[in-house]
């Protein structure tokens, strides 16, 4: 059930070098469009690393079951914050160890937000592990990035010219 993320090739390593010699508007279109292709590589790469061969241990209560994790989460309990508490430092994980230097990915999602996420999940997988359910709402919080910064880019009027009429 486990699956892993590795981190294949940091775009950081191509991205800041390019930038530091940009200014102004140059800067901000590169920016846009290494942003673009950064979202794209990452996701790609989970994809591709988390695949069913990837092998780690999952500590703690990540490896207890979305069951188990209904269970607790009902009653609101202390042991429900460690399970809780279990999937924020999951999450943190991420934040500090992603190759494309997302620094939150859950940016503008409270706590209740990412545990609902994880609800859902484990309600459709009771049988899965809470890291599953923990990766999965993962995948759900890059695709909400990917779908902004695509909406930023379509606002963009460089790269978006309306034309003229």
């Amino acid at each position: 059930m486990n699956g892993g993320c590795v981190g294949l090739w940091a775009p950081s390593q191509v991205i800041l070098p390019v930038a530091r010699h940009l200014e102004g508007e140059a800067m901000r279109v590169a920016a846009t469009l290494f942003g673009g292709a950064a979202i794209f590589l990452a996701t790609s790469q989970i994809v591709v690393a988390a695949g069913p061969n990837a092998k780690f241990t999952v500590l703690g209560v990540g490896n207890s079951s979305c069951g188990s994790w209904l269970a607790v989460r009902r009653t609101q309990s202390s042991e429900a914050q460690f399970y809780e508490t279990w999937v924020q430092g999951y999450i943190t994980g991420y934040n500090r160890w992603n190759a494309i230097g997302i620094n939150n990915i859950a940016s503008g999602i409270d706590p209740e937000g990412i545990f609902a996420s994880i609800d859902k999940y484990c309600i459709a997988h009771p049988l899965d592990d809470i890291e599953d359910g923990a990766r999965d709402t993962l995948f759900d919080l890059l695709e909400r990035l990917t779908q902004a910064l695509e909406r930023e880019n379509q606002s963009n009027p460089i790269l978006h010219p309306t034309p003229p009429q």
